[in-house]
This record gives C-alpha cells, sequence and structure tokens, in this order.
C-alpha cells in the first residue's frame, strides 16, 4: 500500500482529497500524507497550506499540470509512492498512467487502457452495445464528412447532435439546411481548444471526427465514477437540472 500522495490538482479539487485523506487518518490509517503540487501563483492558495507538503511545480505560464516531465520529476523528488489527479488536467492521459507505472508509482485510477476504451466516445459507444447496455440511435461510428453526417441525419431524424469524439463540443441541429455549418465547427472547436495540449495523441479513430445522435429534449443526465476496490474509493455526482 502507498503512504505518500501526490495531488496533481489545484483548488476545490485538491482540497476534497485532502479532507478525505483527513477522515482516512482519523479513522486510524496514519499513514498517509499528501503533497500538494503547485504553480507559482498558487504558492499561498489553501489547499497548498493545507496539505501536510508542497512542491512548486513553476510558472503557471508554462502549464505544468500538462507537462509530463514536469510532473514526473515532481514524483521523483518528492517521493511520493502514489498519485491523485482528481478531474481535468492529466486525469483522463493514459501516457500519465503509463509513467506513473515506469516510476512504481500507484495512479489511484482507471489503467491506461482503461482509459484508452472509454476515453473516446464512440469507443464507449460500440463497448457499451457490446455488453447491452442500452443506447440512444446514433450514427455507429465516426462521422467523417459533411456528405456522410448529412446522410446520417436523415436517417435519425432531427433535432440531433454532432459531437467531436474527444472533449465536451457538441452542437444541436434542428434543420438540415444548418447542419453543413455546424458541422465544420465542432472540428474546429476540437483543433483550436484540445489538439493544443496533445488531447488528440490517443484516442481512436482520428480525434477531429464527429458522431452524431438524437437530440433529448427532456434528460436527466448523472455523473458516476467506478468504484476502484483497490483503493476503497468511489464517487457519483448528483443529476443536473431537466431542460
Amino acid at each position: 500500500m502507498f503512504s505518500r500522495i501526490a495531488i496533481v490538482n489545484r483548488g476545490e479539487a485538491a482540497m476534497r482529497f485532502i479532507h478525505a485523506v483527513r477522515d482516512l487518518r482519523a479513522a486510524g490509517d496514519r499513514t498517509l500524507s499528501t503533497i500538494a503540487l503547485h504553480t507559482d501563483v498558487e504558492r499561498h492558495a489553501m489547499f497548498v497550506r493545507e496539505a501536510d507538503e508542497a512542491y512548486a511545480l513553476g510558472p503557471a505560464s508554462a502549464r505544468p499540470y500538462l507537462d509530463l516531465k514536469v510532473l514526473e520529476q515532481a514524483l521523483v523528488e518528492t517521493e511520493a509512492d502514489a498519485v491523485w489527479v482528481g478531474w481535468g488536467f492529466v486525469a483522463e492521459d493514459p501516457a500519465f498512467v503509463e509513467l506513473c507505472d515506469r516510476l512504481g508509482v500507484t495512479f489511484i485510477g482507471p489503467s491506461a487502457e482503461a482509459m484508452r476504451r472509454l476515453g473516446d466516445k464512440i469507443g464507449s459507444k460500440l463497448l457499451a452495445e457490446e455488453v447491452g447496455v442500452p443506447v440512444a440511435p446514433w450514427s455507429g461510428g465516426a462521422v467523417e464528412s459533411l456528405e456522410d453526417a448529412l446522410a446520417t441525419a436523415d436517417s435519425i431524424g432531427y433535432p440531433m447532435m454532432l459531437k467531436a469524439t474527444a472533449g465536451v463540443h457538441a452542437l444541436m441541429d434542428r434543420h438540415r439546411e444548418i447542419l453543413a455549418p455546424k458541422f465544420r465547427r465542432v472540428v474546429d472547436l476540437f483543433e483550436e481548444h484540445l489538439r493544443p495540449v496533445g488531447a488528440a495523441t490517443w484516442t481512436t479513430p482520428p480525434p477531429a471526427s464527429t458522431f452524431s445522435t438524437p437530440a433529448l429534449r427532456r434528460s436527466c443526465t448523472r455523473r458516476i465514477a467506478i468504484k476502484d476496490d483497490r483503493f476503497r474509493t468511489s464517487d457519483c455526482g448528483a443529476p443536473t437540472r431537466r431542460r
């Protein structure tokens, strides 16, 4: 088991984990300690003050929370034997998980293989269908061209949504006439926001591709984290408001 846990996150996320570790210590597990990794502008932040130890990653302008070389150096120098990433930053980057495996640091989260299979929306839907989970009608795979998008939309019906295979970009289309500019917009949004930080390096099919699905007028979504028995942790989000 591990004892020195580096936190690759900040703000509320980091504070939640620090409080969780305190609860475990209060329950009798006094071997756990937290190490807050932080940028120069966060050196006086609450999560840095409340952690057991702190380590400076460097200037915030260098985006160190996304720099695997900087994070590797931090894990080595702090002698961390586990790492918690929460959400955002490298939380869904299998390359970081593989880095931790190479260093012998326990990554508190899913394996790199699980990330690759579930991190891509198309792969996730195909996997869901494979194991018999009901899914809404969709394109059945990547929609790589406007012609494919139009044909799929005609088959599914309107209103429908175009979604990038990675990231959160999605646009709803109510009529056939407005699908063309929105198809290009979804691809552009991915290229603008996700490709610069390396999110495109591990998704398949090509992350700039899109897929389509019906737009549900009245729906309720839940955020669910799967429990991992190795770490006795679980997290389940509350339902969003209905539309």
